[in-house]
């Protein structure tokens, strides 16, 4: 009766153990947070942010968006964006801050003619390697220009690789994708997390 108490007490506590374990994995596997969108309204605009997190870090992109459009009586069909900044901190503190490289163009808008991004960031992620992570952020032309960026950072906030152009021209190249795949030991099994930033396409009206 003895033997068998202390072989149901070992079993029970390597199973606890081994529950404690599998909690941890997950919750390293889970580091991913999104945070809520937050507005300032200023006078002329309104500044968007929205911070992604993996574990102590975090990065915002913070989108100031003019109360304005390119096409008259209809806000939400291009957005009239005046600049994104991309701030990196780890445990609340800034490590780094970078501003979007897309060039600007002047706009005819319903009001009057602004300088606007051709090409802002709407979507943003983590990206898994064996080695490490990455935030990277992805952008699209909302002025029919058929420019892409995309942007990949450490997540302390140094650019490791950009590329912004389109077909026809290259804007922006910097860094060796192929090398930070082999640095990082990015492949197939490696999972991508994708947030899109809400109201950066939609309008200042969101």
């Amino acid at each position: 009766m003895k033997v068998y108490c202390l072989l149901v007490i070992l079993i029970c506590s390597v199973a606890c153990q081994l529950e404690q374990k599998t909690d941890r994995s997950e919750g390293k596997e889970n580091g991913l947070k999104k945070g809520y969108l937050e507005r300032k309204e200023m006078k002329d605009s309104v500044c968007l942010s929205q911070t992604l997190s993996w574990d102590d870090y975090a990065m915002t992109v913070k989108t100031v968006h003019l109360f304005d459009s390119a096409v008259d009586k209809e806000p939400i069909f291009i957005p009239a964006i005046w600049s994104q900044k991309i701030e990196f901190r780890k445990g609340g503190k800034l490590l780094q801050t970078h501003w979007s490289p897309a060039l600007s163009t002047e706009r005819k808008l319903s009001r009057t003619k602004k300088v606007i991004l051709e090409n802002v960031i709407d979507e943003v992620g983590v990206l898994a390697g064996r080695y490490g992570h990455m935030f990277f952020l992805d952008g699209v032309s909302p002025c029919n220009s058929c420019t892409e960026m995309k942007l990949v950072f450490s997540l302390e906030g140094k650019l490791l690789f950009a590329a912004y152009g389109s077909r026809y021209e290259k804007h922006f190249r910097y860094g060796n994708w192929e090398k930070i795949i082999e640095e990082y030991g990015i492949g197939e099994e490696n999972f991508i997390e994708r947030m899109e930033l809400k109201g950066v396409l939609e309008g200042p009206r969101y």
